[in-house]
């Protein structure tokens, strides 16, 4: 909804007045090495093509905890000077990136004199008749009855506090009433995500949409125009709100898939499970068997599935990997990114006597964060130092380089120590 207050005032901005006062205000909040790269542009932002580093994933880093205070307009100008350069190349491959609104909603915001709140109203809301729509920034005060749940049918469920305010990358809220040029990257390959919305196919029929979550909280909306149907699953759990949202779509707008001939059982098997690294990012990939004929591959947070084609080759819709010369090829297709990746020798088992080798604190000077080891033998723990605070890790597992698993984020970090 940013990217469309954000089309709105460009194309009544006819003497580039806002246009202006816009790139002044880029310039304030982010650092002018990021600024002065020419790649780096307000359409590469809205498309997730920016290369800019997630704020939200790094909180972690600066030593926040989950359920912690973070404030919009205390803590994310800070947190904006300390995003350490990009994340990639802008316009070379695609990272879902929670900074690029926020910084995009900031600068309106200052380019304007106006709230985002009072933007959205004004342009969108109120034109619309969306009567229960509002930007409610604070997730510490949601309106009643509105309580978001961590937990599931096993364990129980428990009322979930969350307190982070939202600066344009979420906290708009609404009714189920309420809700009711195709982007690429550099090199010409298309990118399914743009202006907010992202866009896949669906048994031959194209859908757009876009999903969300917090703590407690989940929601997915699908909209297939060429059947006239949209679907929205709104849900205070953490339950899979696309995987509903989804279902309800195949079923209400029949996109059954075609019925296709039981392949045979395929046993195949491949000799280069294991654990390896993208050294280009620093992040740990893991590489495992999973169902007969299929490999896991857990890579920045999330897990694909993939069907073993050969001895040295596997895929699926959105992934293909490869093995050659000892190393691990692959290409994520939704984001652009093609990558090799090299295997993690067996790392020295930590036990009492070489505790040295892993215990102690690490320093990012570039996104100006500590991170602490600390235990004995085979129990080894993290922590988290920066601006908001510490925050501990759960226990650390030694696969050569370090990883370690953020309960506020879900995604795996990890660089060689």
């Amino acid at each position: 909804m940013v990217c469309l207050v954000l089309t709105d005032l460009l194309q009544s901005d006819k003497d580039k007045a806002f246009e202006d006062a816009l790139h002044k205000a880029l310039h304030e909040l982010l650092p002018e090495d990021m600024m002065a790269n020419k790649d780096f542009t307000i359409e590469r932002m809205v498309a997730m093509q920016s290369g800019l580093r997630d704020y939200w994933a790094l909180t972690v880093l600066w030593g926040a905890t989950p359920g912690g205070r973070f404030s919009i307009y205390q803590d994310a100008p800070k947190a904006l000077k300390r995003l350490g350069g990009f994340h990639f190349a802008p316009g070379t491959e695609m990272s879902y990136c929670n900074s690029n609104f926020m910084v995009l909603s900031l600068a309106i915001e200052k380019a304007t004199g106006q709230t985002l709140g009072d933007l959205l109203d004004s342009r969108l809301f109120i034109p619309a008749k969306m009567t229960t729509a509002a930007l409610r920034p604070d997730t510490e005060r949601l309106p009643a009855p509105l309580v978001g749940y961590e937990g599931s049918d096993e364990n129980g469920y428990v009322a979930y506090q969350n307190r982070i305010e939202w600066a344009g990358d979420a906290g708009i809220q609404a009714s189920l009433e309420d809700n009711g040029c195709e982007p690429h990257y550099l090199d010409g390959s298309p990118a399914n995500y743009g202006f907010g919305l992202a866009r896949i196919e669906a048994d031959g029929t194209t859908v757009v949409g876009h999903g969300g979550a917090l703590a407690g909280f989940r929601l997915h909306r699908w909209y297939a125009a060429d059947k006239r149907v949209s679907v929205v699953a709104l849900l205070n759990s953490d339950m899979d709100s696309a995987e509903v949202a989804s279902y309800v779509l195949r079923n209400v707008a029949e996109l059954h898939a075609k019925e296709q001939q039981e392949d045979s059982p395929n046993e195949t098997k491949v000799e280069w499970t294991g654990y390896y690294l993208d050294e280009e990012a620093n992040l740990a990939i893991s590489v495992a068997h999973g169902g007969p004929g299929e490999l896991l591959i857990y890579y920045a947070g999330e897990e694909d599935k993939v069907k073993i084609t050969d001895s040295a080759k596997a895929s699926s819709k959105g992934i293909k990997v490869s093995y050659e010369d000892g190393k691990l090829s692959i290409h994520r297709l939704q984001e652009g990114r093609k990558f090799a990746a090299k295997p993690l020798a067996p790392p020295e088992a930590p036990s009492d006597g070489n505790d040295s080798l892993y215990t102690g604190a690490y320093r990012s000077e570039e996104i100006n964060s500590i991170f602490h080891c600390t235990g004995s033998g085979d129990m080894l723990y993290g922590a988290f130092d920066g601006y908001l605070g510490k925050v501990s890790t759960p226990q650390l597992q030694v696969i050569g380089p370090w990883y370690s698993i953020a309960a506020r984020t879900g995604k795996r970090y990890g660089e060689p120590l």
